[in-house]
């Protein structure tokens, strides 16, 4: 795709291309195409980007399952026959987790070949391609399990609603969506927006409610991911973080009357019941 700038005659040099617009005087010339941001980050996400998406080797892997276990402990059903869908899947941590758990029929999509690849390494089963096109394709009630990991936030709300949309008419009756998404309520809104140059937008538990509500799910729940208590000093920084959240919420209440959000942590899980 080209992008035309507006320019003035005056301002014509040797070998640039123009057209005159049939609409007026001016005069517009063709440049070279721009690159699309997007595409890039996307083409070399891992090799790019920080935290959780720097290359994820056996023992990153193993702690992440280890500390999803203990953070979904009571959300995750005990059917592990059930089929499982794992959009923007990327290195495939969380379909680890569901190989932990016994689930076996457990696919990944992820437009991400770098981060695929990662899958592949571990034996992961991964198809390349857009996520939002590929759940548009399924027929309905095609899976009882739909998650979405750290990718909701790189949608534009309208995208958002038509994912989680189609995700509803995808799942069978009483099936289930985990969502991993960046929260707008923690004082860090800022720092974890901006931190990816694809974040498209931001959600609070009341408004993850309210798009799932009119997506058609039945029930939505929301949690915190605190430190997970795991030793000595996960302990104490588990205990610590519960003195520093009350904190923030006396704050609050001396600002507004209320405590305000019960979810103020980073980064908040999502269950969706259909």
């Amino acid at each position: 795709m080209l992008r035309r700038r507006q320019d003035h005659a005056a301002h014509r040099g040797s070998g640039d291309t123009y057209r005159e617009s049939d609409a007026s005087n001016s005069v517009f010339r063709e440049l070279t195409p721009v690159p699309n941001l997007r595409e890039e980050v996307v083409a070399r996400y891992v090799s790019t980007s920080a935290g959780i998406h720097r290359p994820c080797g056996l023992v990153e892997r193993n702690e992440f399952v280890s500390a999803y276990q203990w953070l979904l402990r009571d959300w995750l059903p005990t059917n592990a026959s059930l089929s499982w869908l794992d959009l923007g899947c990327g290195q495939g941590q969380l379909m680890s987790l569901a190989h932990a758990m016994g689930f076996r029929n457990v696919l990944g999509i992820d437009l991400s070949a770098e981060m695929l690849a990662a899958c592949r390494e571990v034996g992961l089963n991964v198809r390349l391609g857009d996520a939002i096109e590929f759940v548009d394709g399924l027929s309905s009630e095609a899976f009882d399990i739909v998650s979405a990991f750290d990718f909701v936030e790189h949608l534009a709300r309208n995208d958002a609603f038509a994912l989680l949309r189609d995700a509803r008419r995808v799942l069978r009756p009483g099936g289930l969506m985990f969502i991993k998404v960046p929260n707008a309520a923690s004082p860090h809104t800022g720092e974890i927006f901006f931190s990816d140059l694809t974040h498209e937008s931001m959600w609070t538990p009341a408004s993850m409610a309210q798009l799932a509500a009119l997506a058609g799910f039945a029930r939505c729940e929301v949690r915190e991911v605190p430190p997970v208590p795991h030793g000595i000093r996960s302990s104490v920084r588990y205990v610590l973080w519960k003195c520093v959240r009350y904190v923030r919420r006396l704050v609050n209440a001396v600002e507004t009357g209320s405590l305000g959000p019960d979810v103020i942590t980073r980064v908040m899980l999502v269950r969706l019941t259909a």
